[in-house]
């Protein structure tokens, strides 16, 4: 970032509009980059300190996924990602900010796997006590005996584009948001026609939760 700062100032004079474009779009990127570490960094903090603050309300899966892959769409154009609730799904009483952040770092890393033109793939359902959101993918796949170690923070090893980019933070972050909310992050047998699944569940109503402002109970 620095080095592409420095080449559009010291040599703007004799840079064509696409060298400029170029290394302004590679500053963009790696900010962005950037960004996205330090959120982690102080995610992880709170997290680890217990500093989170849930602000709970109602929402749908729905309403979280669609926002969830806006982010993904900014970052990223056309994110290979397709959503498949499983019937009417009840609302959850959650930080919606945070559960965001849960599933976007599921969807982030299950994208880096699939790398360009990849297919992931977010199937959700739910029963009597248990909202589930699986984030699925058809990159290289995890060995079972790492299902596990992958949570661990800053865990790294070389399997391709998805662990080429990471800070080594998102899955942590991932299990601890949905720990918070009384929830959790696992690794599952994938079905057919997937190498991996990452489950993330939510209880449907934990104790405290305000009934009386439950949406799919107007």
């Amino acid at each position: 970032m620095m080095g592409a700062a420095t080449s559009l100032r010291d040599l703007h004079a004799d840079l064509n509009e696409d060298d400029r474009l170029e290394l302004l779009n590679s500053i963009i990127l790696e900010s962005e980059r950037l960004e996205q570490y330090i959120q982690n960094l102080l995610d992880m903090t709170r997290l680890g300190q217990g500093e989170l603050t849930l602000n709970r309300q109602w929402i749908s899966i729905d309403e979280l996924y669609h926002v969830v892959y806006r982010r993904l769409a900014a970052a990223r154009p056309s994110p290979g990602v397709s959503f498949h609730p499983s019937g009417e799904l009840p609302s959850v009483w959650v930080h919606a900010a945070l559960v965001e952040q849960a599933l976007f770092n599921a969807l982030d890393n299950a994208l880096k796997a699939v790398g360009s033109g990849g297919r992931v793939d977010v199937h959700a359902g739910a029963d009597a006590s248990t909202v589930w959101m699986d984030v699925l993918d058809q990159g290289p796949g995890l060995p079972r005996e790492q299902w596990e170690a992958v949570f661990g923070q800053f865990y790294s090893f070389s399997r391709g584009d998805r662990y080429s980019t990471g800070s080594g933070l998102g899955l942590t972050i991932c299990r601890g948001m949905m720990r918070v909310h009384g929830g959790e992050a696992a690794f599952v047998e994938p079905p057919d026609g997937f190498t991996l699944c990452l489950r993330l569940t939510l209880p449907v109503a934990p104790p405290g939760a305000d009934a009386a402002t439950r949406p799919d109970q107007e």
